[in-house]
């Protein structure tokens, strides 16, 4: 087959779920709730948040990368205190991108640039840390994610070795997983990682584009990677106690919710600075009650999502839902000719859009109670490459609309259109 160089769409549609599913008389989703922090050095404002944890008493603590600190709030986003510095010694840090908190009292921080593990008290009293740079066993390089349970057992995502090392509550080594590849228990620069109590692990395998699961042991148990999900980025990872997994996809500035198993129940997100949009989310906790914080890393702010009820009035059978959207591939040089069909059409928007560039197509007259397909043409001539924001909006009695993502990117590729099912 012909090659062909050119730039190239990747309409990133979520897999493993309906873009607009059928819901219930009675169904859940997630919304703003509220958020904290802003750009600055005082105290309650952020320098690049990468990682936030919470702890048994539903206190926030968060690792304020920029500004070489830990700061915890109460669960509302009230500041209570502060510590760290830049630096080497105890209780400094140095680039730190992870942070979590066990249920005995012990907070703990991947402090990256040091290539070390810091444990702290609730009140910042630093307790003792282990590490140093290297790929023997409680060495690390660049350790860029921890989680720990209940009982202070600590698991590290050992980036630059490509690797998970677990270790009880005082630092002693206990076992290690990984090495640098694509197969079932590799790893491409793992960051983001999350136990469930059940007794798995979740690491987000960044360059991989997946999400690796497995016991505590570090035996492999499953995985979910961008074929399937169109994850691009995914950066941060955690789990609520329903068994939820919750994954930033931080290129595409997306919230990701998934089954324990991988399948994708709902997404939110896409870029900018308004409430419930992103500009790089990286780390995110999922607390007792069900709520999740995502730390908006270069918004230099904390959001908080917050489960609720959808009460609908309107019944199962008019609901609508998009079955295929195709193509999935178009090029910058021309106009992208999408085919959407599905239950319940009536008419819709189909809006793109990057900071000052918007590209819109619209249908109407979708049939009601039965399949359609309808056509939008966006003029594509011209996009620049980089992450785009999607909105879709359908009208049938009522208005629902769903926020996505694509990327355009550049290379060379089959311009192979092909059919994306969503149920």
């Amino acid at each position: 087959m012909k090659r062909v160089t050119a730039f190239c769409l990747v309409l990133f549609v979520l897999g493993g779920a309906c873009l607009f599913q059928p819901v219930s008389a009675v169904n859940t989703s997630y919304q703003f709730l509220f958020s904290f922090g802003s750009q600055g050095s005082a105290a309650g404002q952020f320098e690049n948040p990468s990682s936030i944890a919470v702890d048994e008493s539903g206190n926030i603590y968060v690792a304020d990368t920029g500004n070489s600190r830990i700061q915890k709030f109460n669960s509302t986003g009230n500041y209570l205190l502060s510590w760290g510095s830049y630096g080497s010694n105890a209780g400094q840090f140095r680039n730190m991108s992870g942070i979590a908190a066990d249920q005995c009292g012990g907070v703990y921080v991947a402090d990256t640039g040091n290539n070390r593990i810091q444990k702290f008290s609730p009140k910042g009293d630093y307790l003792l840390s282990w590490g140093s740079y290297g790929s023997n066993m409680s060495q690390f390089i660049r350790p860029g994610g921890i989680t720990a349970d209940a009982v202070g057992t600590v698991y590290v995502s050992d980036t630059g070795n490509n690797r998970v090392q677990k270790f009880n509550s005082i630092g002693q080594y206990i076992t290690s997983w990984g090495s640098l590849g694509t197969n079932n228990s590799e790893l491409n620069s793992p960051v983001g990682i999350a136990v469930q109590q059940n007794g798995s692990v979740y690491v987000a395998d960044r360059y991989n584009s997946r999400i690796v699961k497995s016991n505590t042991s570090g035996y492999y148990q499953s995985s979910w990677n961008g074929s399937e999900t169109s994850m691009v980025n995914p950066q941060g990872v955690a789990v609520n106690e329903s068994g939820y997994v919750f994954v930033t996809d931080t290129d595409l500035n997306a919230i990701r919710m998934f089954t324990s198993n991988g399948t994708q129940t709902e997404s939110w997100g896409g870029y900018g600075t308004d409430s419930g949009k992103f500009n790089n989310p990286e780390g995110l906790i999922a607390n007792a009650s069900g709520s999740v914080y995502v730390c908006d890393t270069y918004n230099n702010r904390v959001q908080v999502f917050s489960q609720y009820a959808v009460n609908s009035s309107q019944s199962n059978s008019t609901l609508p839902s998009i079955l295929i959207i195709h193509p999935a591939f178009g090029h910058s040089t021309g106009p992208l000719n999408i085919t959407i069909t599905g239950k319940n059409l009536g008419s819709g928007t189909v809006t793109l859009w990057k900071g000052d560039k918007t590209l819109k197509g619209s249908w109407t007259k979708g049939k009601t109670n039965t399949s359609s397909t309808m056509y939008v043409t966006l003029p594509l001539k011209g996009a620049s490459t980089g992450v785009y924001n999607m909105s879709i909006k359908i009208t049938n009695g009522s208005s629902a609309t769903k926020y996505d993502a694509f990327t355009v990117l550049s290379g060379s590729t089959d311009p192979i259109p092909r059919g994306l099912y969503l149920e």
